[in-house]
């Protein structure tokens, strides 16, 4: 019992850290694409100002 125990917690250890690297690149890529996003958004208002004049 006290041996199946022990030899579970790392592995549980494991895949909380897994996950947790799961989420941070998650986080990372969702802000990569918002700042794309705003990029993307600004040159077109920028072109859309540039037309207008």
């Amino acid at each position: 019992m006290v041996y199946r125990r022990f030899q579970q917690r790392p592995r549980q250890r494991g895949n909380a850290f897994e996950k947790m690297k799961q989420q941070t690149l998650n986080a990372e890529l969702v802000c990569k694409l918002n700042a794309c996003a705003t990029i993307f958004a600004i040159n077109d208002s920028i072109l859309l100002v540039l037309e207008l004049r």
